[in-house]
């Protein structure tokens, strides 16, 4: 039989019955979209954790500690910091590895955050302003994550003098603090409002005319600091959890909170994640050639 007059038979066995070849085309094209779909929404799903985690979170690619500094910190993190001459030696190190696309330093940090009435717990991210910039303009992050790349209210800490004080809260946390507005909000002149009867009708109304908050916690060598603050911006963390105690200041502020010159960790991120092990491998050998023990 030849292979037209095979089409033309099968062509016409098709037109028989037309409702039951309807319907199972339907449920092919119907099943082929779904998984169309799914296939979709995983992608997506896998991109945004992944992004979030890299780049909004801040965490990098790669991560240097101190030995032992990423269990033992939060317990001593005077003594499983990075000193200056520790800054020194893995800047170095990291300038000469290749794939490195930018790297920089994070300090972290808890304590208490005030608006004259009241004080709520924080955990403090200290880092370049320069390079959060980076971070927040990434093509990744625009592209997979575009609701972190942008603030809820405010600008970044690039935008202002070190002076200032900038700190950028959290939308839960400036939210429970009673600091809806920001810096911007207020004129140039504007001062800090003293609320002397937080009991008072209109104390909520005082707490949200001005930007300013108080930073308190102890320093690394055991005494109590204290610093203002002035309310740049909001953000979302994007998960839940976090969202009412984050914070972002410059590392700058923060090593003035607690009194210290050091760091938490460095943070790498790559030009080509699918080469991390080859980065790894060159970066740890040229932090053990620098002396340091990380």
């Amino acid at each position: 039989m030849k292979r037209t007059t095979s089409w033309r038979l099968a062509w016409k066995n098709l037109g028989r019955n037309r409702r039951r070849n309807l319907a199972t085309g339907s449920a092919i094209a119907l099943g082929f979209a779904a998984l169309l779909a799914l296939g979709g929404y995983i992608t997506r799903v896998e991109n945004y954790l992944r992004v979030y985690t890299i780049y909004g979170a801040r965490t990098g690619h790669l991560v240097v500690y101190k030995k032992d500094g990423y269990e033992r910190y939060s317990v001593k993190p005077r003594e499983y910091s990075l000193t200056a001459e520790d800054q020194k030696r893995i800047e170095g190190a990291l300038a000469q590895t290749r794939n490195v696309e930018v790297f920089g330093k994070t300090l972290f940090g808890a304590g208490l955050l005030g608006n004259g009435c009241k004080t709520l717990p924080f955990i403090a991210t200290g880092m370049d302003p320069q390079l959060e910039k980076k971070l927040r303009e990434h093509p990744e992050v625009r592209r997979w994550t575009p609701n972190m790349s942008a603030y809820t209210a405010g600008k970044g800490l690039w935008n202002y003098p070190e002076a200032l004080g900038g700190v950028v809260l959290s939308d839960g946390l400036a939210r429970l603090l009673g600091k809806g507005k920001v810096h911007d909000d207020f004129p140039p002149d504007a001062k800090a409002v003293v609320v002397s009867d937080c009991l008072a009708a209109d104390a909520k109304d005082k707490i949200l005319s001005d930007a300013n908050v108080q930073l308190v916690s102890g320093t690394w060598n055991g005494m109590m600091s204290a610093i203002d603050g002035e309310v740049v911006g909001h953000y979302s963390t994007g998960v839940t959890e976090t969202n009412n105690s984050a914070l972002i200041a410059s590392l700058g502020l923060l090593q003035k909170l607690y009194d210290t010159d050091a760091v938490t960790f460095f943070n790498v991120w790559l030009e080509d994640p699918s080469h991390l092990d080859r980065t790894i491998f060159e970066l740890d050998a040229r932090l053990k050639a620098a002396g340091g023990d990380y």
